[in-house]
């Protein structure tokens, strides 16, 4: 007779194997992502050389734990049932795992579904291993009579069987599911609670830091590598943006972007909307004749890092190198960023209003609608100065900052980081600029280029009067109307290691319709193609197909991967916007090797995170002084009564 608790668990094991949904789905491996060619050649578990789950580091794992078995039983036992060990530690490498291991509906198992002939041989010659491939089955259930084992292990008599799953029509299946596969992406739920995330960029010091802004005015740590979000922000300047609760309004903060060499000078830059004080109401000459009144301003400020800690922001290091007045809370841009010529460019809309009733886009000598290249090393003494090559140097009443011209709103502009090997085509700039009534269109940057509004919108004319009449123009490298979206976003140039067939695209979408696409560059001529979300069968899981909220922005972390920037109430705030990252389920190499990919870029480590220190820069905030002393710090803490 059985004792009382095993049999109890034997029987709870069996109604489990019996009732557990069993849909069929695609390939899938332990981790509900799809299999991949190794560029390893199997040789442990040779039967998943044309498609597998492990690579060579899964098969070194697997490898380990058969050598560990071996050491741990005699001769005879290790030579009656070797053989068996390793087909059976090799299933967590079929393109079947999800299926063998029961994980495509639950967290799943460790001992694979074993089909009913070769389960009862097993039982009858190994059954002992059990405790070594799953001591919790053993416990659960080695005790039950073999025909009840079998049927608990394989439910329902499944086809997913192990070695069903290697004859001829499963690998058949195989090869054509690996032809059929479509293009598509799944996303995974890294952020939530965020407050109209804007921004998600990284500042290339080999930190692996994620840095995420919010319209309110707060910037964000996330690391990619241990999904993990810092507990205090970076930069916290909720006190001095000018943000509402409305939805859909432009004001607040806008983004930060880090100088080439973060790394050493620790300088970044940020910019920012705020209401003018009434000492600050003088207007420019240039702007008088508009007759507007300006109670606005964007601004860009240049930062440095904290000297003591570097997931902290000095916010008295603060300089101003940037004020554009704002006749209204709309088309500010404020978007920012560097190339590859070690310059900052800036974007400033068209200051507001439908259709650019004062022609401020096409005004060279107005800072509306241009997109400014300033050189912010040259010179320590000053904010900025004009690089020697800036196209409209010395033309008459022209801004010398300007690099380009003609434009309505660029929502969110992507550098392309290059190729990951050879850097080839680093620099290029493409922009989403939002259209007025009928079109929206991506821009690609260019020097001395003019994009046209607002004589045309797209490719059509939307001022009859000037269109055609302004000279050479910029046009657009796609375009597409209201019946498709009614706002475009931005993105970003894909250059990860984990989606292959994304690489050297350049990933935007649609605010409204959340609709997604990709641009690619073939031989010269741009290619505009749908990047549709999968099926809910291939995203499993903590992958998702549910993308909620409006694209407010895409993001891209150090090891080039991409990132979605959502909100459901798009107020700024309200904290109910999400960061998603892009997964292709349809994986075309082991994802290990993207893994020795970034460990092999040797990571930054940073200061881990004190709590004296975090009350200590807590006071700084509040009080706005500089703590330059250990001695000061504790004497500060020591007359908090807060903290």
């Amino acid at each position: 007779m059985l004792p009382p608790v095993t049999l109890v668990k034997g029987l709870l094991f069996l109604l489990y194997a019996t009732t557990v949904n069993s849909k069929t789905y695609p390939l899938r491996c332990l981790d509900n992502q799809s299999p991949f060619q190794s560029t390893d050649t199997p040789g442990f578990c040779p039967d998943y050389t044309e498609l597998g789950c492990c690579g060579k580091s899964g098969e070194d794992r697997l490898v380990d734990k058969y050598d560990y078995i071996k050491s741990q039983v005699g001769s005879s036992d290790w030579d009656r049932c070797k053989d068996y060990v390793k087909e059976i530690l090799c299933q967590k490498c079929s393109p079947y795992a999800a299926h063998l291991h029961d994980a495509i509906t639950s967290k799943g198992k460790s001992f694979p579904r074993l089909c009913s002939d070769y389960c009862g041989t097993f039982y009858d010659k190994c059954k002992a291993f059990l405790w070594f491939l799953d001591p919790d089955l053993a416990a659960k259930s080695i005790l039950l009579p073999k025909k009840l084992f079998c049927k608990a292990n394989n439910k329902e008599d499944s086809e997913y069987c192990y070695p069903e799953v290697t004859s001829d029509s499963f690998k058949q299946e195989i090869r054509q599911t690996a032809n059929d596969s479509e293009r598509c992406i799944c996303l995974k739920e890294v952020g939530k609670r965020l407050a109209n995330p804007l921004f998600a960029g990284h500042a290339n010091d080999g930190s692996g830091r994620l840095f995420v802004a919010e319209q309110w005015g707060r910037v964000l740590i996330y690391h990619p590598k241990t999904e993990k979000w810092n507990r205090i922000p970076f930069l916290d300047f909720r006190l001095k943006v000018l943000s509402s609760i409305k939805p859909a309004d432009e004001r607040g903060f806008y983004t930060v972007t880090f100088h080439p060499n973060f790394k050493k000078n620790n300088r970044f830059f940020v910019s920012y909307f705020q209401r003018r004080r009434w000492w600050e109401r003088s207007i420019p000459d240039e702007l008088k004749d508009l007759g507007l009144d300006f109670p606005y301003k964007m601004k860009v400020t240049e930062m440095k890092t904290s000297p003591w800690n570097p997931d902290r922001a000095n916010v008295l290091s603060e300089s101003t190198v940037l004020e554009v007045l704002q006749p209204y809370p709309s088309h500010n841009s404020g978007d920012m960023f560097f190339r590859g010529d070690g310059y900052l460019y800036t974007v400033q809309g068209d200051g507001g209003w439908a259709g650019d009733p004062y022609n401020m886009s096409q005004n060279k000598a107005l800072p509306y609608g241009k997109i400014y290249r300033l050189d912010v090393d040259s010179d320590s003494s000053k904010p900025y100065t004009i690089p020697p090559d800036n196209p409209f140097i010395g033309e008459s009443g022209t801004k010398s900052e300007i690099y380009a011209y003609g434009v309505r709103n660029f929502w969110r502009c992507g550098v392309d980081p290059g190729d990951r090997i050879t850097g080839e085509l680093r620099g290029r700039v493409l922009c989403g600029d939002v259209g007025q009534y009928l079109y929206e269109e991506i821009d690609e940057l260019k020097k001395g280029a003019n994009y046209g509004w607002n004589a045309r919108e797209g490719f059509e004319c939307y001022d009859e009067n000037s269109c055609g009449n302004i000279g050479e123009e910029e046009l657009p490298i796609t375009v597409y109307n209201h019946s498709v979206g009614l706002s475009v976003t931005g993105g970003v140039f894909y250059r990860g290691c984990q989606s292959q067939n994304l690489s050297g695209h350049y990933i935007y979408g649609d605010f409204s319709t959340r609709r997604l696409f990709t641009l690619f560059n073939d031989s010269g001529e741009w290619t505009n193609e749908d990047l549709p979300i999968c099926e809910a069968e291939e995203c499993q899981g903590d992958l998702t197909t549910n993308l909620e909220g409006k694209i407010l922005a895409f993001g891209q972390d150090e090891d080039g991967e991409t990132y979605i920037l959502t909100s459901k109430s798009v107020s700024s705030l309200r904290s109910n916007g999400f960061m998603y990252k892009i997964i292709n389920p349809n994986r075309e190499r082991d994802p290990s090797e993207c893994e020795n990919a970034m460990y092999d870029k040797k990571r930054v480590p940073l200061i881990k995170e004190n709590d004296v220190w975090t009350k200590a820069y807590k006071i700084q905030d509040l009080f706005g002084f500089n703590l330059r002393s250990q001695s000061r710090i504790m004497e500060l803490l020591k007359k908090s009564k807060e903290l």
